[in-house]
């Protein structure tokens, strides 16, 4: 029988043409690269044949001749790297960076689609303070009503959307654990 094709969790981003290959050592790394065109382009690399994919480069990103908001970034308790929310006037962001960054080293690790609106500061990022526990990453995105979170309690490799609980916009917040926001 045929193989079922399905979607990656976190696919590659650009709006005309995506060509990947299998790494060289793929049977030992499992590792797959995708170089895509147009806007909202980058390169980027899967670590897990192809389920995910996390781009390694911004390119084309930003609208006319803005480039990218930055709207908040956080540090998990390791220290190891940061985790950047950015705004391109169409679609949030979320990167990952080592500290200290390199020109290279970030990687986008999700994509929120149609949620940017071009206006700084609005959405916020933070880590749960016991990052050993659980890498847990919560995004805030005010720009719908009511505003939404997307959680990851793994580092960034899957995600979960959650509606506000209220109309009202949410003000401050604050991550207490894996398991609580407080808003």
């Amino acid at each position: 029988s045929a193989p079922t094709w399905a979607g990656a969790r976190n696919r590659p981003t650009g709006s005309t043409m995506c060509l990947v290959a299998p790494s060289v050592d793929f049977a030992t790394s499992n590792a797959v690269y995708a170089g895509t065109m147009g806007a909202e382009s980058a390169w980027s690399k899967s670590e897990d044949g192809g389920v995910s994919f996390a781009q390694r480069s911004m390119i084309d990103n930003g609208v006319d001749t803005t480039w990218v908001s930055i709207e908040d970034m956080t540090m998990p308790a390791d220290g190891a790297g940061m985790y950047v929310a950015s705004d391109d006037g169409t679609d949030l962001h979320l990167w990952w960076t080592p500290t200290p960054p390199s020109a290279s080293s970030s990687k986008r690790l999700y994509t929120v689609l149609g949620q940017g609106d071009g206006v700084a500061t609005t959405a916020s990022v933070q880590t749960n303070p016991d990052w050993d526990a659980s890498p847990t990453i919560v995004i805030h995105n005010p720009a719908p009503a009511p505003d939404v979170f997307y959680i990851s309690n793994n580092g960034g490799a899957t995600w979960t959307a959650r509606v506000a609980p209220a109309a009202a916009a949410v003000g401050a917040w604050a991550i207490v654990d894996q398991n609580t926001i407080y808003c």
